[in-house]
């Protein structure tokens, strides 16, 4: 993992709490460690495969999409639908560094999330584009 997303203290954290609830479940004996340590992986390799993927994400954003027009735009949006929906619409730091939401489910609902955004900005931009085009024959072409 890319140290780009300041996690990795906090997913060792979530480590431990998963851990010990497997514990819980299978017992503390030395007998049913393999055990635990398989059911261990299988339910956190997802998380950490997201948390990884979404730091160098984010390492890829801050090399170079922050001084980008685009950039902005995507996070004009999502800070407005967040104040709009704050229940339904939460952006992606906010999401892994505030809530304990599994990293898996985080990278799902970013990805759906930039899908909107990118639709909302596209489609904003061909009813802009639209406007001037309207504008332009209204007031250039036929007078």
């Amino acid at each position: 993992m890319v140290p780009f997303y300041g996690q990795g203290m906090n997913a060792g954290f979530e480590d431990c709490l998963i851990l010990d609830r497997i514990f819980q479940k299978y017992g503390h004996s030395k007998a049913n460690l393999g055990r635990v340590l398989k059911e261990f992986s299988r339910v956190r390799c997802k998380d950490g495969h997201a948390i990884s993927e979404m730091a160098f994400k984010h390492y890829v954003e801050l090399r170079s999409d922050i001084a980008g027009v685009t950039f902005y735009m995507r996070k004009f949006v999502d800070n407005m639908l967040f104040r709009l929906l704050p229940k339904t619409w939460v952006p992606e730091y906010t999401m892994v560094a505030f809530t304990d939401m599994p990293y898996s489910v985080c990278l799902k609902e970013t990805e759906r999330q930039s899908r909107i955004i990118t639709s909302t900005l596209i489609f904003c931009g061909i009813a802009f584009f639209g406007i001037l085009v309207a504008l332009f024959f209204k007031f250039w072409v036929w007078p």
